[in-house]
């Protein structure tokens, strides 16, 4: 009897299996009715993409980023499924029972939701319940006997027909499939959401990454490597590798080390690298001058454990910085479970959509994962040449250098970067010239093109360490005396980051050296000795 009522049910339902028409149209966005802020962020997100108002689904929730697993039952899972069955936005057949956890599920299910996006104000993660660990039946390893989990990622899971235990995790059916079959398509939920520390931050992104979309993602790509395992290196170099096909100027950390203020960070348009437990240095600078539409990941087992705090973890101080799309852990994953770097990347360049990017690449639901995001954003929709005739960004140009080169010829790319220099000069774009120039002994074509050092006193923060490379490249060219003279305006800087300005006064000291200006080079070297002083403990009284 159930077969029969089972069969006619899907047989009804079968224009539910076209799943077709436009993203926004089918995206809900799920918000705090409780608070001002979240309400205000639906709307918001809701104009700027066009998205019917009736697809804001507000619910009365905690006004925190944690909850139990019993407030994350009666206050979102079970009446957000009431409501979307209540709609018809999910079509389905309820189990007569309640699971373990107190959750309605259901025996069938289809849909045709896009994207869920819960916003800033929906809680964020769910603490472990010791008291609902499932029984041991020896088939699970201990560390991975939890119930605690980021609330997107068991959203995900809201539409799946069948009791699923909260304890460990559930297969990610959409992992590395580029075309879902409409199964996946209609039982699993894709989620990412818009958060941030404040509001205003997560307004900026939804901006920032429309802007993206018009023009293109602009600017450099950043890795870091050297995490503690081997495996996520090799991520990150596949994914270096994949920006760098897609003709991305980059720069790459290869060691133990992080990547500070010591190293070159203009216009990060993509950043990745790991392990630090929390943002530091210039992660820590709102408003850092990050390209509209800007991809970071910072990966470490507590990334996400906030993403309200603009100091602490990596999301929040990430979307405060200016990026727009990134993902985390709000507990301990384990590598393997995290999102892969390599595979969110490669999806993003074969123009998919972040939200397509962000299942495209982790392979758990109901575990730690969340990111944040705008999900229809494509970063790649706008291909290089269009770029080109919409943009004079000198990292557009070199984008076009670095394919010309890849192509073969060396000489047409040094044409065309000289010539786009000629119309626009730029600090980047003199970096590359001159560094071209002086890697085949040009060495006056070199030093003409640094000659615009000698116009600027002043410089944007982003752009120090871009302005010591090009000093430090005009006194490789036998011209110490004009490198000497960029470094008292570096050094007048306020404010310098002490691993910045101990780098800049060790470069100054050895160009003073080579000048054999002796007073200077004794200024420099006694403030190195203070720097690296330690600080005298208090004497007793």
């Amino acid at each position: 009897m159930f077969s029969l009522i089972k069969s006619s049910w899907v047989f009804l339902l079968l224009p539910f299996l076209l799943y077709g028409g436009d993203e926004a149209k089918r995206l809900f966005i799920l918000a705090n009715s409780l608070s001002d802020d979240s309400m205000v962020l639906a709307r918001y997100y809701a104009d700027m993409r066009a998205i019917p108002k009736e697809n804001i689904i507000a619910l009365p929730m905690p006004e925190k980023e944690t909850i139990s697993i019993k407030e994350y039952v009666d206050t979102i899972h079970n009446p957000l499924l009431d409501l979307l069955l209540k709609r018809n936005l999910i079509m389905g057949v309820k189990a007569g029972s309640k699971d373990a956890y107190g959750r309605d599920w259901l025996v069938a299910a289809l849909h045709e939701i896009s994207y869920f996006v819960p916003v800033h104000g929906v809680p964020l993660r769910i603490s472990n319940d010791i008291n609902s660990i499932a029984p041991d039946t020896g088939q699970m390893p201990t560390n991975f006997r939890y119930n605690r989990a980021s609330v997107d990622s068991e959203l995900a899971l809201l539409a799946m027909p069948g009791r699923r235990s909260m304890t460990a995790y559930n297969p990610n059916p959409f992992l590395e499939i580029k075309s879902p079959s409409a199964h996946i398509l209609q039982t699993a939920l894709r989620v990412s959401r818009l958060d941030g520390p404040d509001v205003r931050s997560v307004q900026s992104l939804i901006e920032r990454t429309l802007e993206a979309e018009e023009k293109g993602l602009q600017g450099r790509a950043y890795f870091d490597y050297g995490g503690p395992h081997a495996t996520g290196d090799e991520w990150f170099k596949l994914a270096r590798k994949q920006v760098s096909e897609a003709y991305f100027d980059v720069t790459i950390e290869p060691n133990k080390r992080l990547m500070d203020q010591r190293d070159r960070f203009d216009a990060p348009a993509i950043y990745m690298g790991w392990y630090s437990h929390h943002a530091y240095g210039n992660f820590k600078t709102a408003n850092w001058d990050v390209p509209a539409g800007g991809i970071a990941l910072h990966l470490h087992s507590f990334s996400a454990t906030s993403v309200r705090d603009s100091e602490r973890y990596w999301l929040g101080p990430l979307v405060k910085m200016g990026f727009c799309a990134t993902v985390g852990n709000v507990y301990e994953p384990y590598l393997k479970l995290t999102h892969h770097p390599h595979r969110l990347i490669e999806r993003l360049l074969e123009e998919g959509t972040f939200g397509e990017a962000v299942v495209y690449s982790i392979p758990a639901f109901s575990w730690m994962g969340v990111a944040i995001g705008d999900p229809l954003y494509r970063p790649f929709r706008k291909k290089l040449g269009l770029q080109l005739g919409l943009s004079d960004s000198p990292y557009v140009v070199l984008r076009e250098v670095n394919r010309i080169d890849a192509n073969g010829s060396t000489a047409s790319a040094t044409t065309y970067l000289r010539g786009a220099f000629q119309r626009s000069p730029s600090l980047p774009l003199a970096h590359a010239l001159a560094s071209r120039y002086a890697d085949i002994g040009e060495t006056k074509k070199a030093t003409d093109v640094l000659r615009l050092m000698q116009y600027i006193n002043l410089y944007a923060k982003e752009d120090r360490v871009l302005v010591k490379q090009l000093a430090d490249l005009m006194g490789r060219l036998k011209h110490p005396e004009k490198a000497l003279g960029v470094y008292p305006n570096l050094l007048k800087e306020r404010d310098l980051p002490k691993v910045l300005k101990l780098s800049l006064l060790e470069g100054g000291v050895s160009w003073a050296n080579a000048t054999r200006n002796e007073n200077l080079a004794y200024k420099w070297s006694k403030e190195i000795l203070m720097l690296n002083s330690p600080i005298p403990a208090p004497q007793a009284k």
